[in-house]
């Protein structure tokens, strides 16, 4: 239910790329693209961190994307995600 959730969310943002794709390079970027999806990227992992008890929140707190957060929680809770699922 909490994937769906987080999936959701982000959908109806049009920022669920950052889960389902790898993060850009900086440098294959315009500035303003790049600085935009960084922006994203950190109301993402907010909206993580804002839904986890505090027994997973230190799990993740050094993590660098949604994508990485949202594999790395299910796992913690026993539901990994396959590396298939990872790029669809």
């Amino acid at each position: 239910m909490w994937k769906e959730q987080m999936v959701s969310i982000m959908k109806s943002q049009l920022i669920d790329d950052h889960v389902n794709e790898e993060p850009p390079k900086e440098e294959a970027m315009e500035a303003t693209s790049y600085q935009s999806w960084k922006k994203d990227n950190t109301l993402i992992k907010s909206w993580i961190r804002g839904s986890l008890t505090d027994d997973v929140l230190h799990l993740i707190t050094r993590l660098n994307t949604a994508r990485e957060g949202i594999c790395d929680e299910l796992t913690a809770m026993h539901k990994p995600v396959s590396d298939d699922d990872k790029v669809n």
